[in-house]
């Protein structure tokens, strides 16, 4: 059974709070129609860094558009600090740095 605070959420944010991602806790997650992981920060698709939790999205991301992390009520403080688990650097990760081109990754599918 659903909570308030929960049952006053879209459908969808409902369904997919069981990501193991700091994206399910994130009011701005969604999965498109093409069945990708999505947000209003990442429309094209949610960078691996930060979907695969080892880039902690409370800070600024390269092509974020200025939208961060935003917790659901119900998200406990320290829950975003328990997924959080910075690893080696990937070559989707690499995006973010000075070289980045947000069309070249649109076009990537990233």
């Amino acid at each position: 059974m659903l909570g308030p605070k929960e049952a006053a959420m879209p459908r969808d944010a409902v369904m997919h709070r069981d990501v193991t991602s700091q994206c399910g806790l994130c009011t701005r997650f969604r999965v498109d129609s093409e069945d990708r992981f999505v947000c209003d920060a990442f429309p094209s698709g949610i960078p691996e860094a930060i979907f695969g939790n080892r880039f902690d999205h409370r800070d600024a991301y390269v092509g974020d558009n200025g939208l961060r992390f935003d917790p659901f009520p119900f998200v406990e403080p320290d829950r975003l600090d328990s997924l959080i688990v910075p690893g080696e650097e990937t070559e989707s990760d690499a995006l973010n740095d000075a070289t980045y081109d947000p069309v070249e990754e649109a076009l990537r599918g990233v």
